[in-house]
């Protein structure tokens, strides 16, 4: 794919060793589009002589950000790793029930789910172990 684009753009573009490293190294949370856009961006930038990995904009595995917590945030662009924050949080207020995380956050309680099958979270894992008396609303 990324010798297709190189192709298609110019003929004269080509890639250095550490870029083409880079390239395959990195997690493209957005994949395909990701990849073309960052070609396009690199094309772009380097008028002339070969594409670089400065000429992409990827982090250096070093400087990738590490997860705060132990859960993963891996493959995740920066607005999806806070909504996934977000989520956790009004997980653990409303002890894993899903339609009270529904109204705190705004949304219907579908796009709830649908963000946790994303995320990989477990409701059921937030939820107090405390039996509840007979009658209280979870």
């Amino acid at each position: 794919m990324i010798a297709e684009a190189l192709r298609a753009r110019s003929s004269a573009a080509t890639l250095t060793p550490t870029a083409g490293i880079r390239l395959v190294a990195h997690a493209w949370p957005h994949n395909v589009r990701e990849l073309v856009q960052r070609l396009g961006r690199a094309l772009a930038l380097a008028d002339t002589g070969p594409l670089t990995e400065s000429h992409f904009g990827l982090a250096s595995p070093a400087e990738q950000p590490r997860p705060v917590s132990g859960k993963t945030t891996r493959g995740l662009s920066p607005a999806e790793a806070r909504l996934k924050q977000e989520l956790v949080r009004a997980l653990e207020q409303c002890e894993g029930n899903v339609s009270e995380v529904a109204r705190v956050m705004g949304k219907a309680r579908m796009q709830i789910q649908r963000w946790m099958k994303r995320f990989a979270i477990d409701p059921a894992s937030y939820r107090s172990s405390r039996p509840r008396p007979e009658g209280e609303a979870r």
